[in-house]
């Protein structure tokens, strides 16, 4: 019974935090992605018909990029993460805005879907 005791009290105080160091300095982007491929030819194709796709769509139906998020110049860009391409528009601030762009980006792009990306918050 004592040892119980002695066990309990030293678990005593706030739970260690669980989030990764640096974690504060953190922020969340929201990127809709067209396509993950290994092929860089169907990548640099599908990154073609993306941009096309952007240009076509009304300027007062786009939500704005996110500056300063290390991303490219463009509206549509191409990820390498070894080993894969990914083709994607953004980034955005929030995920319903991605979700706006995903729902008009469907038909063109059946198998697009919303990617969060953490980036370093701007110093």
């Amino acid at each position: 019974m004592l040892l119980g005791a002695v066990f309990l009290g030293g678990c005593s105080g706030t739970a260690p935090s669980t989030d990764s160091p640096g974690a504060e300095s953190r922020s969340r982007v929201y990127h809709v992605q067209l396509q993950l491929t290994e092929d860089k030819d169907r990548a640099e194709a599908i990154l073609s018909q993306g941009l096309r796709w952007w240009n076509q769509q009304p300027a007062s139906s786009r939500p704005s990029l996110v500056e300063d998020a290390r991303s490219s110049d463009t509206a549509v860009s191409i990820k390498w993460q070894a080993p894969f391409y990914r083709v994607r528009i953004g980034p955005f601030a929030t995920e319903q805005q991605a979700e706006t762009v995903l729902e008009e980006a469907r038909s063109a792009f059946p198998d697009a879907f919303v990617a969060p990306e953490r980036v370093d918050a701007p110093s």
